[in-house]
């Protein structure tokens, strides 16, 4: 990402798509999983809530890696470092996932700028979306 990107998103704030993180906590894995679970998007870990850049450290990384490994099914994810004014953002691409991702036993979707788990009705409902066939992808006798 270029920080050109970067400062656009800074400037747009968080969202469904968009999350500031001064550092990696405890519930970043659960943060992953809401972005795969929805529409996908961006983490931006070293930016504080009001979008100002603070920079993260670069042990974060492992931290981030550790959490990808707890995920199951594993999500689509790039983690990219970029530098601005010598300060390190970590951007944490999600892409949206059509399977359903969970963390210790737990699926959780994003609702606005916030992460929410889903109810045991909610997962039923997505895996059962996930295992269906889709009528354009119908195999036909007709060509």
């Amino acid at each position: 990402m270029k920080v050109e990107e970067l400062i656009k998103l800074l400037k747009e704030g968080e969202s469904e798509n968009v999350e500031f993180k001064s550092s990696v906590s405890s519930d970043f894995g659960e943060l992953i999983c809401s972005f795969a679970n929805t529409e996908g998007g961006y983490i931006l870990v070293g930016v504080d809530d009001d979008g100002n850049i603070v920079g993260a450290k670069e042990d974060e990384i492992e931290k981030i890696s550790s959490f990808l490994l707890s995920i199951i099914p594993r999500p689509e994810v790039k983690v990219e470092k970029v530098y601005v004014d010598e300060k390190l953002v970590i951007v944490v691409r999600v892409e949206k996932s059509e399977k359903l991702h969970m963390i210790g036993g737990r699926a959780y979707v994003r609702i606005g700028s916030k992460k929410r788990p889903l109810e045991l009705e909610e997962i039923a409902e997505k895996l059962v979306e996930s295992l269906a066939i889709k009528f354009d992808e119908l195999k036909s006798n007709y060509e």
